[in-house]
């Protein structure tokens, strides 16, 4: 490691990463410890977006710490709006915007981002997804005097929003390519059941065998379009690659592991 290098680099500033610095600091306080991160650093519930959207919640309401307070409970050093695009992990090398940054060991708890789906025609620039506090920012400007909304993706956490959102007044129409919601995660007699427990609450269903794609072009020229966090997650780039990697476009500890050669392991994943 050079003079000027971080002896332990974590990549990410949300659950994973912060989870693993408060670990780090229950068995050694003194070490020193950078973390980077492409947001601001804010330690907000995550969980709580899409229902605090449909709430009318401000953004500044969900957030449980500032960076600052972070950097001073813990004693990191907080590298933010910084974004890794590139691992050379021969001379433990993390190429930034910014310049190289050398370290000892790194971890990579950068996490997924969601999976933009490609939506031909003048459109596409509606699509919006809802996974930080940055989007949420964004969410709030665009969903203002919106009535309708078009979800796309029948995940568990694109069910949950569509409840919260009609129950805010919205028109919501989710769309699912599949034959039914969950795609295989649920039997077919309980995703039925989600089915009609979400029309009973308002949300209109469009799945593959009721027209989906047909009636997605058609109201999508109307609506916000938000994917449903978790219909498709993607790994970082830069994180998931470092340096050759692994291609992958699950969320996955076996696919996305770093395969390295160092005697001593200095890269690790998680999140």
């Amino acid at each position: 490691m050079t003079s000027d290098g971080d002896p332990l680099l974590i990549i990410g500033a949300g659950a994973a990463g912060y989870g693993l610095l408060r670990a780090f600091r229950r068995r050694n306080r003194d070490a020193p410890v950078s973390l980077m991160t492409d947001d601001d650093g804010i330690v907000y519930a995550r969980a709580e977006l899409s229902r605090a959207l449909a709430t009318g919640k401000a953004a500044r309401e969900l957030i449980l710490a500032s960076a600052a307070e972070m950097a001073e409970r813990y004693r990191v050093r907080l590298i933010c709006r910084t974004r890794a695009h590139a691992i050379d992990r021969a001379n433990r090398i993390v190429l930034t915007e910014d310049g190289p940054r050398a370290y000892d060991r790194l971890v990579l708890a950068s996490g997924a981002e969601p999976l933009r789906p490609s939506i031909r025609g003048s459109g596409g620039h509606r699509l919006l997804t809802l996974s930080t506090l940055d989007e949420y920012r964004y969410l709030e400007r665009e969903l203002a005097g919106r009535d309708r909304v078009a979800l796309l993706g029948g995940t568990l956490a694109a069910c949950e929003t569509a409840l919260h959102l009609v129950a805010a007044g919205k028109t919501v129409v989710l769309f699912e390519t599949a034959s039914r919601l969950l795609g295989g995660r649920l039997p077919a007699l309980s995703a039925r059941r989600m089915a009609g427990l979400l029309e009973e609450a308002g949300v209109r269903l469009r799945t593959h065998r009721s027209g989906a794609r047909r009636a997605c072009a058609d109201h999508l020229v109307r609506s916000a379009i938000l994917v449903g966090r978790g219909a498709g997650d993607v790994r970082d780039a830069a994180t998931c690659g470092a340096g050759g990697g692994c291609g992958s476009r699950r969320r996955s500890w076996d696919t996305c592991r770093c395969r390295v050669s160092h005697r001593r392991p200095a890269h690790f994943r998680g999140g």
